[in-house]
């Protein structure tokens, strides 16, 4: 059994590719937010981390885009911040790999740097994922925001009908109720 393989299983090749990007991203995060926890000047990116896991993890198990947004801002907000401590050590014209107001250690600096491009790869991959998971939840075969796998499937529509979305979208399969109006015919299901 997959330790941390996703509840609802992928139904296509893109976001099982997708579900395991994210699974290694989520590793290779959860290995930089504990060295960060443990590294001077780095402690605030570490917590970060952690909780971006957290909801990477949240995301990709149950292929809820929600999650994956949310990782989304939490990546982009510690880019961000990342981004102003590297413009500040430019601007400053202090060197990044020597003792400085942000990066205490050389260490620090490394792992900072290093997370940079991570943020950056987790970004791209998590909009990708939010992409795929919402056009999933949209046709009822992932996880989405308002409930499970069976939201779509086993929602609103009787037998042998398809609602085409999560349960808290609009049916958008309902040709045979507008061919029904046309006809003048009053026909319920």
């Amino acid at each position: 059994m997959n330790c941390c393989g996703p509840t609802v299983p992928p139904p296509n090749a893109r976001s099982k590719s997708l579900v395991e990007t994210l699974r290694l991203l989520m590793y290779v995060q959860l290995v930089f937010g504990i060295v960060k926890l443990l590294t001077p000047g780095s402690t605030s990116f570490g917590f970060s981390d952690l909780i971006c896991c957290l909801l990477i993890y949240q995301g990709y198990n149950g292929l809820m885009y929600f999650s994956v947004v949310m990782a989304l801002f939490f990546e982009g907000f510690s880019f961000v911040t990342l981004f102003a401590a590297i413009g500040a050590i430019i601007l400053n014209g202090q060197s990044f790999f020597a003792n400085n107001d942000y990066f205490p250690t050389t260490f620090s600096s490394i792992i900072n740097l290093a997370s940079f491009v991570l943020y950056l790869t987790v970004m791209i991959y998590c909009f990708l994922a939010y992409r795929e998971f919402k056009a999933l939840a949209y046709e009822g075969l992932g996880g989405g925001f308002g409930g499970g796998l069976t939201s779509g499937l086993l929602g609103r529509g009787g037998a042998g009908q398809t609602t085409g979305g999560g349960s808290y979208l609009p049916s958008t399969n309902n040709q045979q109720q507008q061919q029904q109006r046309r006809d003048g015919k009053k026909k319920f299901i």
